[in-house]
């Protein structure tokens, strides 16, 4: 479900009118409104989804969203879903698009015009200069906001919290005692989109960003929010500086990221897990708890818990040190000018 704190609905559209918009048949009462948008899995009554079975692994379709487009190639997965389809051979384009008429206006930034007064916050918040927040922002007791911040509509911070200089929040929610350091941006749209024709169209931003208490977030460091899901950050995790987070993932509790860090739309980590310098994680993996990846590794596939892991491709780590032992020596030998 879309949080409307962030992203207001524009339109209600029924699915007559779906269908006349994109030329597609539906099957089902076309009569039903349509007023929010979600994933596969988590849709409720009210709500459009899509099923893919490429993108949703081929499991079979159970979903509890009142209408879903879908291929007519993949029917027998949907099989029994009570709710109306609407037959497309690109759902997820389709998806998006709608989800880009509903909630038009999600990539607008906020302007400014409505600010929250200091006058309106509990004397013991502190607040730097040219800082722009919105009107309904919720920031707890003894929180410090330096200068140049940027908070906007619908942002709820705990108590504690310490934004340092030129931070930028949206579509997030912060618990307590979080520190985010200079310049760093969090909420902002992840990087997604779907092709049509071999040209990108952008799948609306509409997730959240949860951070948890007791947690660090370095300089520079971007957090995206999700598309449908929200990007989670769990409680006691310590983040350093340059350290890029993409739409959805989730962080477990207890971990420490360092710098220039990469992870992927999707991945999920587990509690306690570290990450050398410049890590790099692909999409969609799971990273299990206690996990530990050497500076400079590249995570292609998903980690089962306490390994400790290097390389690129991913390793064993003792596998990768006697790896690049044998390397050291087969280029040393005498002909070998490498």
């Amino acid at each position: 479900m879309v949080d409307q704190r962030f992203f207001p609905l524009v339109k209600k559209m029924r699915l007559s009118t779906i269908g006349e918009t994109f030329n597609l048949r539906v099957s089902g009462d076309e009569s039903l409104e349509i007023e929010d948008v979600a994933g596969f899995e988590t849709a409720t009554a009210g709500s459009i989804t899509f099923y893919d079975a490429k993108r949703l692994k081929n499991k079979t379709g159970h979903t509890k969203a009142s209408a879903c487009f879908a291929r007519p190639d993949q029917a027998d997965m949907l099989a029994g879903y009570p709710g109306a389809i609407v037959w497309t051979d690109y759902p997820y384009k389709h998806f998006a698009q709608l989800a880009n008429i509903l909630f038009s206006g999600w990539d607008v930034p906020f302007d400014g015009a409505t600010q929250l007064k200091q006058t309106d916050l509990d004397p013991s918040i502190k607040i730097g200069q040219n800082c722009v927040i919105a009107a309904d922002v919720s920031i707890g007791p003894n929180t410090c906001i330096g200068n140049h911040v940027t908070i906007g509509p619908g942002v709820r911070i705990g108590s504690s919290c310490r934004l340092h200089d030129h931070v930028s929040i949206q579509a997030s929610t912060l618990g307590d005692d979080v520190v985010i350091w200079n310049g760093t941006a969090i909420g902002q749209a992840g990087f997604g989109f779907v092709m049509d024709q071999n040209v990108p169209v952008d799948m609306p931003q509409l997730g959240r960003v949860i951070i948890e208490s007791n947690i660090s977030i370095g300089a520079n460091t971007t957090v995206d929010r999700g598309a449908l899901t929200d990007t989670v950050i769990g409680q006691g995790t310590r983040i350093d500086n340059l350290v890029q987070i993409a739409h959805g993932v989730k962080i477990g509790k207890g971990c420490v990221i360092v710098s220039q860090v990469g992870i992927s739309g999707g991945v999920h980590i587990g509690n306690y897990v570290v990450m050398g310098g410049q890590v790099g994680v692909t999409d969609n993996v799971t990273i299990g708890d206690g996990v530990k990846i050497a500076a400079q590794s590249g995570v292609h596939r998903s980690i089962e818990a306490n390994q400790i892991m290097g390389g690129s491709p991913i390793m064993p780590i003792l596998q990768w040190h006697r790896q690049s032992a044998f390397l050291t020596r087969l280029s040393s030998k005498r002909g070998n000018n490498v």
